[in-house]
């Protein structure tokens, strides 16, 4: 596979402040995110701001030997476009985040597969629509379309999530290879200082936080504290 992921991290979250530098059995969110979602030889860029208060941020992905590129801290399509400014148009680009741990090499790997056998422009595997927890969330299109996005978006929601315009202009096509499992109402993003909690449990006896498959982290959801206690319609 040969697209290219850019991960976005900051630290000035509002509900849950510095969460991008938040350990997982020692091992920074940001820092686990990027890690796996490169762990089948991915090249990744972690997309941060030009903000001080993201300085300590940078340091610490720079002493992983991760690449960082900084950029706006308000208009996020922005920054990730500026990251990619080496790249050609038909570069295929991931769109992923820091607080969202869960996603694997291999999980890029098939959705990057389908987005090229189905000659896609957009295509995004998360929550219900996918049949997956709210957290296992990749978005990939091609950097033609995110560059005409930064073009012609003056709109700030579009600025801040990046792929509104190119889900406009494309529509919002799902990965569903794995819609039958149905984990649809479960939970693995990092928002709040609950959902923190309950990912370290789920980490807590993996032994390669790095290789661990995304599917054997969903299933430890089940055992989680702050998940639900029974199958939900999805």
């Amino acid at each position: 596979m040969n697209g290219i992921a850019v991960l976005q991290a900051r630290t000035n979250s509002s509900r849950l402040p510095g969460k991008a530098l938040l350990p997982i059995k020692g091992m920074p969110l940001a820092v686990l995110a990027a890690k796996r979602a490169a762990n089948t030889g991915r090249d990744i860029i972690i997309a941060t701001s030009l903000e001080p208060s993201d300085d300590g941020l940078v340091a610490l992905i720079q002493s992983y030997g991760l690449k960082c590129f900084r950029g706006s801290l308000e208009n996020t399509l922005d920054r990730v476009v500026n990251a990619l400014s080496a790249y050609n148009d038909q570069t295929i680009v991931f769109r992923l985040t820091a607080d969202n741990v869960f996603p694997d090499g291999a999980l890029l790997d098939e959705v990057e597969q389908e987005f090229l056998d189905n000659e896609l422009e957009y295509l995004c595997c998360n929550g219900e629509h996918s049949g997956l927890p709210y957290g296992m969330s990749v978005e990939v299109t091609r950097l033609v379309h995110l560059r005409e996005a930064a073009a012609n978006s003056i709109c700030a929601f579009d600025q801040e999530h990046v792929t509104p315009y190119v889900i406009r202009k494309f529509g919002a096509t799902y990965f569903q290879k794995y819609k039958g499992l149905k984990k649809g109402h479960f939970r693995c993003t990092i928002d709040c200082l609950d959902d923190y909690l309950g990912i370290q449990m789920v980490f807590s006896d993996v032994d390669d936080l790095v290789h661990e498959p995304s599917f054997a982290l969903v299933n430890r959801l089940e055992k989680a504290p702050f998940q639900p206690m029974a199958n939900a319609p999805v």
